[in-house]
């Protein structure tokens, strides 16, 4: 119980900062300011939890998997292991979608600016 505890700990924490950064995100779009250079440090910020959060998350919880299984005694009869860490690929993609998105609104913002100068 406290190993799968420990297991969501890391997974909730990525959720939490992840749904705090959209949030902000989302309020600066309602209020009609979607290119700014907050909502695009907010969308690199949630690249980064994706691209670099994700599989540090994965590897404590292989961590902690490996730990548990070394606790167990050895069984000759049964053949068992874990699996080693797993790629967090949806992360990994979605982190990359969300730079590029960060940088087509940087690109917005910048835009922005030029029309607004030249006005």
């Amino acid at each position: 119980m406290l190993l799968r505890s420990a297991m969501a700990f890391g997974a909730g924490l990525l959720a939490i900062a992840g749904l705090w950064l959209m949030r902000g995100f989302l309020q600066s779009v309602a209020s009609g300011d979607p290119f700014g250079a907050r909502n695009v440090r907010r969308l690199r910020t949630l690249g980064f939890l994706l691209v670099v959060g994700a599989p540090i998350v994965e590897v404590v919880n292989y961590s902690l998997r490996e730990a548990l299984f070394v606790s167990i005694p050895p069984v000759p009869e049964f053949n068992i292991g874990i699996a080693g860490p797993m790629l967090p690929l949806a992360a990994l993609l979605g982190g990359l979608a969300t730079f590029i998105l960060a940088e087509v609104f940087a690109f917005g913002m910048r835009l922005r600016e030029d029309a607004e100068a030249t006005i």
